[in-house]
């Protein structure tokens, strides 16, 4: 009961569960596509999500919420390999109003980096060798 499934006439499809956190909305619980590959998306008790996976034995990717002030917004997103070592793939920083101001791969690069004015509008965003807008 409460669960949607929307499905396209490409084969995707795509199950919403209730959202405990919200009566009115439905979220994200699973994606697939025509030919049988899924990927599940789990919520923590805050209602974000924690992990996405597919099938078992495949790596999973866990997602890191380490802001007081912005516990809503996504530190760092790590693969899961079984029997191994986490693997680092992206970190995010983040100004004192909560805004994206930096994306780092796992070595430390910047990769992306924003700016915003005094009425939360981007007015930056510059990539590796300056380009940007």
């Amino acid at each position: 009961q409460g669960h949607w499934l929307i499905s396209s006439d490409d084969g995707q499809c795509f199950l919403f569960e209730a959202d405990p956190h919200h009566p009115q909305r439905q979220r994200l619980k699973m994606l697939g596509d025509r030919n049988s590959n899924c990927l599940n998306l789990y919520y923590d008790d805050r209602g974000r999500i924690v992990e996405i996976s597919g099938e078992q034995q495949r790596p999973c990717i866990r997602l890191y919420y380490e802001l007081a002030a912005h516990p809503r917004r996504v530190t760092q997103i790590y693969q899961h390999f079984p029997e191994t070592a986490p693997l680092l793939l992206r970190r995010y920083s983040y100004d004192e109003a909560g805004h994206l101001n930096g994306v780092y791969d796992s070595t430390g690069h910047l990769l992306r980096e924003f700016a915003y004015d005094e009425n939360h509008c981007m007015t930056l965003h510059r990539q590796p060798g300056g380009e940007g807008y």
